[in-house]
């Protein structure tokens, strides 16, 4: 009886398992499809861009079947120059927490000038953030 139950849990493990490698196959089709529909609207995009910005477009649209492209308002990000704060301000914003070092910019700085000073704050101060493993398609060697 035993070896009943070890066999069917074998046999449940494996149809799992072939479930899984079909699904597997399936994402990895779907992503190799996306990546191709990718670069086709990226190359429909880069034609489309410059005609409607030299005819001052913000849409086409195909005439019979009402479908087409149509330009979304820019979005913008604001951003802080924060070289002219005071000393007063710079230490109110560090302990309200919002006093934020740009990574990019700091280890570009770090890199480029090597300073003793930048490495200690970099050791001292960096809070690494949570990572996430990448979830890509393969294809079998």
């Amino acid at each position: 009886m035993t070896s009943d139950i070890q066999g069917s849990i074998r046999a449940e493990a494996a149809a799992e398992q072939k479930r899984m490698e079909e699904m597997a196959h399936q994402y990895a089709a779907r992503d190799v499809k996306k990546k191709s529909l990718e670069i086709r609207l990226r190359l429909l995009r880069d034609a489309l861009q410059p005609y409607m910005d030299l005819n001052d477009l913000t849409e086409v649209i195909d005439g019979e079947t009402g479908m087409g492209v149509r330009l979304d308002p820019p979005q913008s990000t604001t951003e802080w120059d924060t070289r002219n704060l005071s000393d007063a301000e710079a230490l109110f914003l560090r302990n309200n927490g919002l006093l934020n070092i740009n990574t990019t910019a700091f280890n570009a700085a770090r890199k480029s000038a090597g300073s003793i000073e930048l490495d200690d704050i970099y050791n001292r101060l960096r809070i690494e953030g949570v990572k996430n493993a990448a979830f890509r398609a393969v294809q079998g060697d």
